[in-house]
């Protein structure tokens, strides 16, 4: 093994143990601190203090719920992280973590407390806001916007856009049909299949007429990874905006998922636009 692979060997190593200890995070927090500790965490609508945005995302209100937060984190950074590596662009992957880490939390908080305690009235004094979905969430929305960057990037513009457009189009299908009751109307499934419907003839349309300039190990290990991170994208996607319609917890959760979704997707697109590291 060269140096330059036992440098690769080594870096991987090192971000693979940051990344899981987020997971030790999580648990240490649910499991190590005693409940008043984790009601001091929480955001509470009546009484917002500063920091809880951040500290909020710790604290889980049962063992199924940070065991699902924690699954998805898993599947979504995984994919991530391959994507960037495969990319050659690592520094870049740890600039949008940590961006997601640090501005989605007090958007997702704020969204909540202006839509459902200022506008609607749905949360009041004693409601609280806690859990990690929203930043995975965000993680989400980097996923999407990083497979139509590195599309970009390796086949073109014209394929990102088709393959953009598909992935919003399957998104929006799966998660109108996939919905316990109706939460759409029949104008927006059609839209939405039309988007996947033109999004799929664009990408057989560019693959018709694609030449390939790599090597065909390179070149498969690069539909791979796409492959993989657009079907974990749209799985997720569809999993967290998953409602119903009426007042329910449910309904909160779509609220801060929304929002870190797209603004995973924002700092994803700014940064390939600014063209950062």
């Amino acid at each position: 093994m060269g140096p330059t692979a036992s440098r690769r060997h080594a870096s991987f190593w090192g971000d693979s143990a940051c990344l899981f200890g987020v997971v030790v995070s999580l648990c240490l927090v649910h499991f190590g601190l005693p409940a008043s500790v984790h009601e001091q965490l929480v955001f509470r609508y009546g009484n917002p203090i500063a920091l809880t945005p951040w500290t909020a995302v710790l604290v889980h209100d049962s063992v199924g719920h940070l065991a699902l937060n924690l699954l998805a984190y898993l599947v979504v950074i995984g994919p991530i992280y391959a994507l960037y590596r495969t990319w050659g662009r690592r520094r870049r992957f740890w600039l949008l973590m940590g961006g997601v880490i640090v501005i989605v939390p007090p958007l997702v908080s704020a969204a909540d407390y202006w839509l459902l305690y200022q506008r609607w009235g749905l949360a009041g004094p004693q409601t609280v806001g806690f859990g990690f979905s929203g930043v995975v969430s965000g993680f989400v929305g980097v996923l999407a916007a990083s497979t139509v960057g590195a599309v970009a990037n390796w086949y073109g513009r014209r394929s990102a856009v088709y393959v953009a457009v598909g992935l919003a189009g399957s998104c929006g299908t799966g998660v109108l049909v996939s919905a316990e009751k109706s939460v759409g109307t029949p104008s927006a499934l059609l839209l939405s299949s039309g988007l996947l419907i033109a999004g799929l003839a664009g990408i057989v349309r560019q693959w018709r007429f694609a030449t390939i300039e790599t090597s065909q190990q390179t070149a498969r290990d690069r539909l791979w990874i796409i492959g993989i991170c657009l079907l974990v994208a749209w799985l997720l996607t569809v999993a967290l905006l998953q409602m119903e319609p009426g007042i329910n917890t449910r309904f909160v959760d779509v609220i801060a998922h929304v929002t870190g979704l797209l603004t995973g997707i924002g700092l994803t697109s700014a940064n390939l636009i600014s063209g950062g590291p």
